[in-house]
């Protein structure tokens, strides 16, 4: 990963600001107990991977350094922030700290992180390719879940092309998908 440093250096304080903040802003200025003070710091560190991407590809910067350097610190948070609440709910359930079930956590991030680099780097650019070909957005999920139904619908074969997008009106793609949701399907016994 080309920004990984840059990533680590952003998520690090973006973890242990709002973590270290949350808890003992609570605790000293409003008399919060330090466990529920150090659960409320705990859910500070969570971010939204989602929203993020979302805004960065819709302002077209995803995929310059920046945008991959904002995606990773946002993936290191919420892993950071999943060890602290495994840590923070052994505390809560009166176990005392650990090392075990840290460990065991992080191990399985690990692991994660190893799986979706290998991947982005393998399988990410045929989906990408894919999605490039794609018109809308909701046919990726429904020519892959055609794919993935072989015989189409009730295994009757869905009629769709063999392809993954034929030539239709004005020139427009349009994937097998789109021809079995413009359909209606047929209604099962018991459904209104």
């Amino acid at each position: 990963m080309a920004v990984g440093g840059q990533a680590i250096s952003v998520a690090l304080p973006g973890v242990i600001l709002p973590f270290v903040m949350g808890a003992l802003g609570l605790h000293v200025f409003f008399t919060v107990p330090m466990l529920p003070a150090i659960f409320a710091g705990a859910a500070m560190t969570a971010t939204s991977i989602g929203i993020t991407a979302s805004v960065l590809g819709e302002l077209k910067v995803l995929r310059t350094r920046e945008g991959q350097m904002v995606i990773g610190a946002a993936v290191l948070d919420d892993i950071l922030g999943i060890l602290i609440l495994a840590v923070v709910v052994a505390l809560a359930a009166g176990e005392g700290f650990t090392a075990g079930p840290v460990v065991r956590h992080v191990g399985a991030a690990s692991v994660f992180v190893a799986v979706a680099l290998a991947l982005s780097r393998t399988a990410a650019p045929a989906f990408d390719a894919l999605l490039d070909r794609l018109l809308a957005p909701g046919e990726v999920a429904v020519a892959a879940g055609e794919r993935l139904w072989p015989g189409g619908r009730h295994g009757r074969g869905s009629g769709a092309p063999a392809g993954p997008l034929k030539r239709g009106r004005g020139g427009q793609g349009r994937s097998g998908g789109e021809a079995l949701v413009s359909r209606q399907l047929p209604r099962h016994r018991g459904t209104p």
